[in-house]
């Protein structure tokens, strides 16, 4: 402390050099700050939002993606619900106001940036009045001068006065340290003060100098957090969209009165998915099939509290019909012929041929009430609220239990496994929308496959993973290579497919292989043995309904030959390498 108190004895002296020196402190621009709040007091009308430049296919106006807003949207009206469609939301919002008879002003304030213009409508309830208009506000322009921006404004005002004692605070604290450091200046000192005087005198300056130091940190914390409570107040008086984008509705009394105004719009970024959990009872076969709906949306708007219904329904704002192009077919070239010969490889196949489903619905309890005409309209049982940061929220629409009948399939040329399938002829109240499902056996965890679109009255398959009571392989029994004349090679192939059952009961599994297909007339491919298989003619799948006894096996085999002209090297040396 000792060699604070004697150090800094140049430092300014005058009022004007405390001042600025307060201000460096502060690191506050005094000026700026007061031209900036009598600047917004010069309010001008806010521009209509611009018309949309993008189109879509079908040459329809599409809105340009919205910026976000630059602070927290502050909403002047109460939400009363949401309907969320596949794609975007439909908001309602209400102010109820005491208006006496005369044209009125009503803005509602503090919107999405997101709204689509077209996507406007307000309605009045209460008293005797009617809509004049409706405008979309856009930031173009001044800030409107509410009742609201100006009790901002009053609260801005009342900051920087705050500042201003944080100044005179500051200054105050410096005039002190100088006259303190300026005592001390040995100069002013007498020849009679004896050491433990000046020692006293030392140690009074110190500890005040702590003190004087104390006081203007404490005054440059104050000072730095006044300036960020002033910043957003700033903002707010500078930027129109700076808290969410403004509604004006024109609205004309004819009796004064209490009339609540209600506005819903069209807001983009938002929209729900369908989810699903499936689970299976191994030991009845019925499936109790949860059904929620995922909704995430980014329009910085948080419903609060809200009324949530999900639509099927997916808006759309074209116009007329469309018009279908002619569609042409021809033929594909070398590389399909040697995908369906590639016998060794990853290609895909056709899974097996689709069942009929038996059973159905056997229980139903929905926890969403079915809405709407045309497309269904889920309506969620209590309040929600939705984060306008895109975080999901998963809502429950309700459970099914299915009853039908358990299917066991497999393709072991791509894997070498049986799958379980519930396929139920579905007959449920609402139609099933495609969405993942995870799936339960019992307790189990099998995995998440995706639910096809079913509307009731159609067939719903699910898939519940692999049974592992069964173990199915492929095995290449037989291969020739032999000349077929002077200018071809014939190559025969022989797989047999086995089966095993170590369950305690006999079931069925259908198995399914390919046939390779020809598009060149120079090949030729026979078919020698499918061991009663079912052949579908147009893509040479082999299908074979395969019963397996109980801790036994049962097995098929599959034969063709196929003959490649010489001048097709390239696809017998494939052969060559296959097996």
């Amino acid at each position: 402390m000792f060699p604070l108190a004697l150090a800094f004895l140049g430092a300014p002296a005058s009022a004007q050099d405390y001042q600025e020196q307060a201000e460096a402190m502060m690191d506050f621009d005094f000026d700026a700050a007061e031209a900036r709040l009598k600047q917004s007091r010069r309010a001008a009308p806010v521009a209509a939002a611009p018309a949309p430049e993008a189109y879509d296919e079908y040459g329809t106006p599409e809105p340009p993606p919205p910026p976000p807003a630059r602070l927290p949207l502050e909403a002047n009206s109460t939400l009363s619900g949401v309907v969320v469609h596949r794609d975007r939301a439909v908001v309602t919002r209400f102010r109820e106001l005491e208006l006496a008879k005369g044209a009125h002003t009503v803005t509602f304030e503090g919107l999405p940036l997101g709204i689509d213009p077209q996507g406007l409508t307000a309605t009045l309830s209460g008293g005797q009045a009617h809509i004049v208009s409706v405008e979309l506000l856009s930031g173009a322009g001044k800030v409107l001068d509410t009742d609201r921006i100006e009790a901002v404004r009053e609260q801005a005002e009342d900051v920087v006065q705050q500042l201003g004692d944080v100044r005179d605070r500051l200054e105050a604290l410096l005039a002190q340290r100088q006259y303190l450091r300026s005592a001390m200046n040995p100069s002013n000192a007498s020849e009679s003060v004896g050491v433990a005087q000046v020692r006293q005198g030392l140690q009074f300056v110190a500890e005040s100098e702590e003190r004087i130091a104390e006081a203007l940190r404490e005054q440059q914390d104050r000072a730095e957090k006044l300036a960020k409570e002033l910043e957003p107040l700033m903002i707010k008086l500078d930027d129109p969209l700076a808290t969410g984008q403004p509604v004006r509705i024109d609205v004309e009394a004819d009796k004064a009165g209490k009339v609540r105004v209600q506005l819903q719009y069209t807001v983009l970024g938002a929209g729900w998915t369908p989810s699903y959990s499936a689970r299976l009872d191994p030991a009845t076969c019925r499936v109790e099939l949860e059904m929620f709906g995922v909704v995430q949306q980014t329009s910085g708007e948080d419903w609060a509290d809200a009324d949530i219904a999900l639509s099927t329904a997916t808006p759309t704002a074209r116009d007329g019909v469309p018009t279908l192009v002619p569609w042409t077919l021809g033929r594909s070239g070398g590389v399909g012929v040697l995908g369906a010969l590639d016998l060794g490889s990853g290609a895909t196949t056709e899974a097996p041929p689709a069942q009929t489903g038996t059973g159905g619905v056997v229980d139903a309890q929905l926890d969403a009430r079915l809405e709407g005409h045309g497309a269904v309209v889920l309506g969620i049982v209590g309040k929600r609220t939705i984060r306008g940061d895109g975080s999901p929220q998963r809502l429950p629409v309700g459970t099914q239990t299915l009853e039908g009948t358990l299917a066991l399939a497999s393709v072991p040329k791509l894997a070498p496994e049986v799958q379980r399938r519930a396929i139920v002829r579905y007959d449920g109240a609402l139609p099933l929308l495609p969405g993942p499902a995870s799936s339960f056996v019992g307790r189990d965890y099998v995995g998440t496959r995706p639910v096809a679109a079913v509307l009731p009255g159609e067939t719903l398959e699910l898939g519940f993973g692999v049974d592992d009571r069964f173990r199915v392989t492929r095995q290449l029994v037989e291969r020739q290579r032999e000349r077929a004349g002077r200018k071809a090679t014939r190559y025969t192939f022989r797989f047999r497919l086995v089966v095993s059952n170590r369950g305690a009961e006999a079931a069925t599994v259908a198995l399914t292989d390919q046939l390779p297909r020809s598009e060149d007339a120079g090949i030729d491919v026979r078919t020698l043995d499918v061991s009663g298989g079912d052949v579908e003619a147009e893509d040479g799948s082999v299908t074979w309904k395969l019963t397996v006894p109980a801790q036994g096996t049962a097995s098929r085999e599959l034969a063709f030959a196929v003959t490649v002209p010489d001048e097709l090297a390239w696809l017998a040396q494939d052969f060559e390498n296959l097996y």
